[in-house]
């Protein structure tokens, strides 16, 4: 079981689908407004985050500041990600008709809220993820890990460090070079393992 498929039903199914494929950081993903997408010409701009006060989790800190001016960027909306938007949407404008009054409209500027409007909370999204791929006996993984896996999809497909590094908005060429060396010891070890199938070392 993927875990794509095991979020199908969650609030959590686009926030993981847009980091994956996007390979954005937690702030960057909640810090997601409806006024960064680009409908009409195809097009995502990260520019604004979401983070937890240091000094009190249950505080959030919005800002128009990513980590880096690097952080600062544009990339194409796809087909698949603008239909699960245009459903996003959908499930918001249902909850506000559903709840009336109840509804929390403050935050109505961002994608990623909860059923009564409120902000999705970062600690939310890493605890929740958690539990649901310890529940479905998959592999334990981190959110940050999906940032990772991304880059290490990037780098099998034979993009080279520049594009990785402008794709995830790494403030300097060696915090991509840093990466680049982490992933080509994966990458080495499954070219060995292609090799020894292809040479009959492995029964």
């Amino acid at each position: 079981m993927k875990l794509l498929d095991i979020l199908s039903e969650e609030k959590l199914y686009l926030v993981v689908l847009l980091t994956a494929f996007y390979g954005l950081r937690r702030s960057e993903v909640l810090g997601l407004k409806w006024s960064a997408i680009d409908f009409l010409n195809k097009k995502i701009m990260i520019n604004h985050v979401i983070i937890e006060n240091p000094e009190n989790m249950s505080q959030l800190i919005k800002k128009d500041q990513t980590k880096n001016s690097s952080s600062y960027r544009t990339l194409p909306l796809v087909e698949t990600i603008e239909r699960a938007l245009v459903n996003q949407a959908k499930w918001q404008q249902d909850n506000r008709i559903l709840l009336g009054e109840d509804y929390i409209l403050k935050d109505s500027e961002y994608v990623f809220t909860m059923e009564d409007g409120r902000l999705m909370k970062p600690q939310y999204v890493t605890h929740r993820l958690s539990k649901l791929i310890k529940k479905n006996g998959l592999k334990k993984i981190r959110f940050h890990d999906l940032r990772h896996s991304n880059a290490s999809i990037m780098l099998d497909s034979g993009q080279n460090m520049k594009s990785i590094q402008e794709w995830l908005g790494h403030a300097s060429y060696s915090t991509t070079a840093n990466l680049y060396t982490h992933l080509t010891a994966g990458v080495k070890e499954r070219a060995a393992e292609a090799l020894e199938n292809a040479f009959g070392f492995k029964e």
